[in-house]
């Protein structure tokens, strides 16, 4: 590439002063562009940005150098008013409040009559909410595997969950819970080891 280092004329010189030679003005507006060029050059050939601070009245003024992702830069849209990638973890100072936050869940896999079952789910507090889903392990009642559905369900209640500040318990009677068929729309009781529940904590922050 062209060496972009050399002084160029301005495009409207002062006059020289005697003898030809360039005035004050007129070497210091050389001196300028060739440091201007200079930089140019680098960064053209190095693609390393290492521009000066400008200022203004006395104020630091932004450049396209403190624009970026890293530590010390101003994060600006792209072209396409969209802001670059970056790690959300970065961003800090925001408050977080009114979200769910997941336990570790209890799973009882296959679905078992007449039992109880105990899980830590680690929230630190009594849970705020608990979602309870079935999902089918093999057709039964006209769903297919991997069919999901929110609980509980049936005409009558056929389990009950406990809850403190440290564990989630699952208590279920000796009856099997009924499903609305899938197809034909009538209540049936389920066959307990075609499906498994699982039921989720969730605290309030």
């Amino acid at each position: 590439m062209a060496d972009l280092k050399q002084p160029l004329p301005p495009a409207s010189a002062p006059a020289t002063g005697p003898g030809g030679l360039p005035t004050v003005g007129q070497r210091m507006w050389q001196q300028q562009a060739h440091d201007l060029l200079a930089q140019l050059n680098g960064i053209l050939s190095n693609n390393v940005f290492d521009w000066p601070v400008l200022k203004e009245n006395g104020n630091e003024v932004l450049t396209v150098a403190n624009i970026g992702t890293g530590a010390g830069k101003v994060v600006a849209f792209d072209g396409a008013a969209k802001y670059p990638a970056a790690d959300g973890s970065q961003i800090t100072g925001i408050a977080q409040s009114g979200r769910l936050i997941a336990g570790t869940p209890l799973v009882l896999n296959p679905y078992a009559l007449s039992s109880s079952t105990s899980q830590a789910h680690g929230l630190g507090v009594a849970p705020a909410h608990i979602s309870t889903v079935w999902e089918c392990l093999s057709a039964d009642l006209n769903y297919s595997v991997g069919d999901k559905v929110l609980g509980p369900v049936g005409q009558s209640v056929t389990l009950v969950v406990l809850f403190d500040a440290t564990n989630l318990t699952l208590v279920t009677d000796n009856a099997n819970t009924a499903f609305v068929n899938k197809t034909s729309f009538a209540f049936a009781a389920i066959t307990a080891s075609r499906w498994k529940i699982t039921l989720t904590p969730y605290k309030l922050t």
